[in-house]
């Protein structure tokens, strides 16, 4: 079976390979320059979260687990 598999491997391998839109050096630029524009986006956005004073959590009294209860409130 191995046998099988490593000549259908390289029966494949000598074949003309498929056309692409573009040659491989354009199409990895375009690929880094996608995930650059990703990269943009993901850091001018890491500050959100700084925008505003962090305030205390309001303690709701309807919560259903017990380990979500804030240790100042007593049934």
């Amino acid at each position: 079976m191995l046998t099988s598999m490593a000549t259908a491997v390289l029966s494949a391998a000598e074949e003309a390979p498929a056309p692409t839109i573009a040659p491989a050096p354009v199409v990895m630029l375009v690929i880094f320059g996608i995930f650059l524009l990703l990269l943009f986006v993901t850091v001018s956005f890491t500050n959100v979260g700084m925008r505003h004073d962090a305030h205390d959590e309001h303690v709701d009294p309807q919560r259903t687990l017990p380990a979500e209860h804030h240790r100042e409130q007593r049934h």
